[in-house]
């Protein structure tokens, strides 16, 4: 992992930093004060640093987490999100909140209830924190508008998106049915490889839908996905996904670390290289591709592509080491959905496929049996001229 000012996973002053962090958290002492002027970082490198840190402190630190002792970033002189839920009224706006379904770095989600519609909603509520540069509030409610254009049947419908008083909201549909995490530890996993391929054609489809209206979702993983079960007495039915949490969804076209993904960024292990180094110019829509990838490779196999005893390591993994090939973990993987996998997990992302759309086609072309980009018959001159459905089948 290149580190501001080129230190490394290795060494340099960032990384040694980053250790005694690390090392005062498990010993649950205070953590080293940050001094940047002192590990050489330059003021180029200066809000790429910072925003890395962000991410690692939020990472490091479960949302849940109370208790003495500075963070990375001090937002001591701001309001928390356990400030936020303690002070939390009945109501915010015409929303009457019932309970608290979850919380994430970015926010905490509610179920409540809208009068005016007469529907229960998810109500997610964006810690302040996330909020607080200048511009980010508009941005956020900006974003969250376009999403709620979005009509897909595995898209969670965003309803709308405002403000009551100081605070900002999302309004998404409420949905009962388990996250795919749930789903996962509840004993599904690994999936059916052809099952998994389904599951992730549906995802796909959607984050295509998605990306051809101008947004990225930069944080794809099991616990966003939620799941319509098929009832009792059709066992063998797929489940249908619901891709959901719009928080950190981004346009395409926004301005290079002005929109809220910037921010915020993802989750590990589902996050992009170029997410975790902090390059904003690269990330696209081969991010969401990354993944889409990394959700196929744990239905497939059972294990998420990387795995590791702390985040930091983690985070080095994913950027520095390739993923153990699917058929080693379970050799119930046909080569050619492996092999799909693992072009999704690209570290460059000029080597994955290039948007959702590709992604889903390949998905296609395996269900259907037939040769997948991933993995050709013969070199490209060798195959029929038309559309993928005119390539031959396999046997």
């Amino acid at each position: 992992m290149t580190a501001p000012n080129g230190g490394t996973s290795s060494g340099g002053p960032l990384s040694r930093w980053l250790a005694r962090y690390h090392e005062a958290l498990e010993q649950g002492e205070t953590p080293p004060e940050l001094r940047p002027e002192e590990m050489g970082v330059d003021e180029a490198d200066l809000d790429r640093f910072r925003s890395f840190l962000h991410m690692l402190d939020r990472t490091l630190r479960p949302p849940d987490t109370s208790g003495p002792g500075r963070t990375i970033v001090d937002l001591s002189d701001g309001p928390t999100a356990a400030s936020e839920e303690a002070a939390l009224p009945q109501a915010i706006g015409r929303f009457q909140i019932e309970k608290k379904l979850g919380r994430g770095g970015f926010g905490i989600v509610f179920r409540a209830f809208d009068p005016g519609m007469g529907r229960w909603v998810a109500l997610k509520i964006p810690r302040a924190e996330a909020l607080l540069a200048p511009g980010v509030r508009r941005r956020f409610l900006g974003e969250a508008h376009v999403a709620a254009q979005l009509d897909h049947p595995n898209l969670v419908p965003v309803f709308e998106a405002g403000e009551a008083g100081t605070i900002c909201y999302i309004a998404s549909a409420y949905c009962e049915g388990p996250t795919l995490r749930r789903w996962i530890k509840a004993g599904n996993s690994p999936v059916e490889p052809r099952r998994a391929a389904r599951l992730v054609l549906a995802m796909t489809r959607a984050v295509e839908h998605m990306h051809a209206r101008g947004l990225l979702h930069c944080d794809l993983k099991p616990e966003n996905i939620l799941l319509d079960l098929p009832p009792d007495d059709e066992p063998d039915a797929d489940p249908t996904p619901r891709i959901t949490d719009f928080g950190l969804a981004r346009l395409i076209d926004s301005p290079i670390g002005e929109s809220t993904a910037a921010k915020a960024w993802g989750t590990p292990p589902y996050m992009a290289p170029e997410q975790i180094e902090q390059r904003r110019e690269v990330v696209g829509p081969a991010t969401d591709v990354y993944a889409l990838g990394a959700i196929l490779y744990e239905l497939a196999t059972g294990r998420p592509p990387h795995k590791a005893e702390s985040p930091w390591e983690l985070m080095r993994a994913v950027v520095a080491d390739p993923p153990a090939s699917p058929r080693s973990v379970n050799r119930s993987v046909p080569r050619d959905l492996g092999a799909i996998a693992m072009m999704c997990l690209e570290k460059r992302s000029r080597l994955r496929y290039p948007d959702a759309a590709t992604l889903a086609d390949d998905l296609e072309c395996f269900l259907e049996r037939r040769p997948t980009s991933a993995r050709p018959l013969g070199p490209p001159a060798a195959w029929p001229a038309g559309p993928p459905a005119t390539r031959p089948r396999r046997p």
